[in-house]
Parts: C-alpha cells; structure tokens; sequence
C-alpha cells in the first residue's frame, strides 16, 4: 500500500510539470519585413509586404504596422503599402512599442506619355503576305507606362497582335489603331489589302536578259509583222489611257545588261528591246479562263534622241486582242518622251467563250529623223487575280 501511495503522488508531480509547461509562454526574439526596400510610382497599384516571425511559434503575434509619413504612402494592417505621392517614407513594424523591423520605400513621379506615332501611316498588304510589324514611337523617351493596345476596326480584313504584327485576313481596309495605356492617346494606321496574284503566267520570257528568278510558264515572244503592225496602228474604239509612273534620267551608255544605268529599275535586266523604225511589236499567246480578271504590269523606256538632239514622242501601246490579232479587246496607249520609264499596269476581265488572248506590246514612232531611237521592254508580266 505505501508502495502504491508514493507512485500515485509521483504521478501527480509529473502531470503539475506538464501542466505549468503548457501554461508556460513562447517569447518572440524577432522579426524581418521582404523587401525591406522599394521603389514604387505614384499611380502604382498597392504592393504588398511580408512579415516573418521568430520563433514562428511565438505565443504573441500581434503587432501594428505604422508609416513614417502618411502623406507619401499608407500602409493596411496586413502589410499593403499603397503610394500616395512622390517622396521617401519607411514602413515600421512594432510590438508592445518595441521596433521589429522597418522597409525603405521610395515613390518616384510618373512621367506621363505626351505623344505618339507609328512607324508608317498606311500598310499595303495581299492576302498572302506574312504579318507585318508596325513600330512605335513613345515620347517622351523615359515615360513611366509604355504599354499599348492595339485593335484593328475590321478583323475580317486585318488582325493586330499584341505586339503591333498585322495580319491581313481578306480583301478590303481596316484601320489599326495604338493606344496608350496612359492617357489614352491614339496613333492610326490605315492598312489595304489586296487579293494575291495566284498565277504568273508571264514574265520576262525569251528575251537576253532573262531575270534570274524567272517562275511560271517561260516561252518566246513574236515579232510582229509589218502586216501586222499596219493593222495595229490605229488606236480604236474603248481604248483608255493607263495608271503610269514615270521615271527619268540620262540613257547615256544604257545597254543590254548594263546593271550600272539608274534608269533601269531592275538592275539592268530587260525583256525585250523593239529596234528602230517607225513601227515594230511583239506578242505572247496566252491561255486565259473565260470570266476570270487578269492583270499586267510592263515598263517601257524610251532612250536616244533623233539626229538634231530633240525629243521625240513615241506612241506605244500595251494591247491585249484576239488570238488572230485582228480585234482589239482592250487598249492602253501612252506617249513617252525622251529617256523616260512609264509602268504601264491594267486589269482585264476575259470575255465569255475567249480561251486564248494575245498580249501585245508595240509603237508607233512620229514621222521624225531619228538617230538609232528605240525601246526597252522590261519585266513585262500577266498575272490571274482570283
């Protein structure tokens, strides 16, 4: 019995110790704020800061945070810091008025964004380019918030990445407008898509200089025959005058595959040269769908004076007519002086039942001496627009 009264009371010993250690409280040693520094602008978003106890079992966990200057930044109960103006203030951290630990925080002024502008105003593309980026430019150069949003008024025509890519969809134009996430100022791009040119169905065939890079079907052009040319002569009836761009600058020494002449804008490569005299051509068959749109585009220089060193006119015609020849379909005639290139472009719609045209490209020079004048024919094309 004595034996069982002393483990009894040992036990009730041993429970009191666990007891009063329960009882017993866990001191905080310290504590640390992350980032203890930071650089925020006035019109940023709260940031938040973290607080870390330890022992991290410490039985007192409350403690207050405080700002050192209201009127810069404010900080909440659970450490977010929120910017209120420009200028350098410190977020501290207490317990029981004892200081914990403090973080550095510096708001700088926004510098806003003034201005805008794009790389380009206006974009062409066809339905089968790649996407192509516009650039923007920011002012002034060390503004706060760069961002920019970008939309496009009709996506069935043009998209608009994220990052300014502008993707042609279908035939039509579509306005692309940057926006500043400041300020909201905007910046336009008026972008024209066209329909690709799906078939080449001529260029630059059998002539001296044929280019390098010489795709779809290549076969020789005819020459004309003076019977031919007599009944080419006479500009008839429809007949209108073409989209042209003129180039100019000396001929001088400009011949065959001379890649040196500024007049060339192919490099000095050419189709085709139709000599001297009052009248010379050449034609080129071509297989066409009846009720499909075909476009050309041919440049035409004319070099050398006549023998008093005037200028002369020269007539030329880019024609498309009936396989024979003898009906002119469509016409397009310019007058080109001395040492000009004029691009000559048209569209033609191919008559019902008509499965072959000829392509025709011929002159007619004034009745004036001349002094070994002639014409250069390049990059002569024909193409099929869906």
């Amino acid at each position: 019995m004595k034996k069982l009264f002393f483990a009894i009371h040992g036990l009730i010993i041993i429970f009191s110790m666990i007891c009063v250690s329960c009882n017993k409280d866990v001191k905080l040693n310290g504590a640390r704020l992350s980032p203890r520094d930071i650089v925020l602008f006035e019109k940023d978003p709260p940031q938040k800061i973290y607080l870390y106890l330890y022992p991290t079992n410490s039985t007192n966990q409350e403690v207050l945070w405080s700002t050192s200057s209201a009127a810069i930044i404010t900080v909440s109960q659970d450490g977010m810091v929120t910017p209120v103006a420009p200028g350098e203030a410190f977020v501290r951290v207490y317990q029981d008025n004892r200081l914990l630990d403090s973080c550095k925080v510096t708001i700088n002024p926004v510098i806003h964004v003034e201005s805008i502008s794009l790389s380009t105003n206006t974009l062409d593309l066809n339905t089968g380019s790649s996407p192509r980026t516009i650039g923007v430019n920011i002012l002034p150069e060390d503004a706060t918030y760069t961002g920019v949003l970008w939309s496009s008024s009709d996506e069935t025509v043009a998209t608009v990445s994220s990052g300014g890519a502008v993707t042609p969809v279908g035939v039509g134009t579509a306005i692309i407008t940057a926006t500043t996430e400041d300020g909201g100022i905007t910046a336009q791009c008026t972008v024209t898509v066209t329909q690709a040119l799906i078939e080449l169905l001529l260029k630059n065939p059998g002539f001296e200089e044929p280019d390098d890079n010489v795709t779809g079907t290549i076969a020789p052009w005819i020459a004309m025959t003076a019977a031919e040319l007599t009944v080419d002569a006479p500009l008839g009836p429809g007949s209108q005058n073409a989209n042209r761009t003129e180039r100019t600058g000396s001929a001088e020494g400009f011949w065959v595959g001379n890649p040196g002449s500024t007049l060339n804008p192919h490099g000095g490569k050419y189709t085709g040269r139709l000599p001297a005299g009052n009248s010379s051509g050449l034609y080129q068959i071509i297989n066409v769908t009846p009720g499909l749109t075909y476009e050309f585009r041919v440049f035409i220089l004319r070099f050398r004076t006549n023998a008093a060193n005037q200028s002369v006119i020269k007539e030329e015609f880019v024609r498309i007519k009936t396989e024979d020849g003898l009906v002119t379909l469509e016409s397009y005639a310019i007058g080109i002086e001395e040492n000009t290139w004029m691009e000559v472009t048209g569209r033609y719609t191919i008559p019902n039942e008509v499965t072959k045209i000829r392509f025709q490209i011929s002159q007619r020079d004034e009745a004036v001496p001349r002094k070994s004048p002639g014409t250069l024919i390049d990059d002569a094309e024909f193409y099929e627009v869906p």
